[in-house]
């Protein structure tokens, strides 16, 4: 398993126990964010040097999907964010 797709694991595991999303919202947390992974993987970017830049690009690959969705995805990509800034592996 990528170090990637370890921090995911931890991250969805973050918001089923302590944070007490329904199964379904995790769910859709990790396709929304299993989609970004596969975006930065594509252009070998870490999931520790995200920046503005790719999270706008890849909002921008996303054209196709309705308002709600791409709303949907980006506050999944910003509470990974916020997680991964609380647990001390970005900035």
């Amino acid at each position: 398993m990528s170090k990637n797709n370890l921090i995911l694991e931890r991250f969805l595991k973050y918001l089923e126990k302590e944070k007490n999303y329904s199964i379904h919202t995790v769910k859709a947390y990790r396709n929304d964010i299993d989609k970004f992974l596969v975006f930065l993987s594509k252009t070998s970017t870490d999931i520790k040097d995200i920046s503005k830049n790719e999270i706008r690009n890849f909002i921008f690959k996303q054209n196709k999907d309705s308002n709600q969705t791409i709303a949907r995805r980006l506050a999944s990509i910003r509470s990974l964010i916020n997680y991964l800034n609380k647990d001390g592996i970005i900035d």
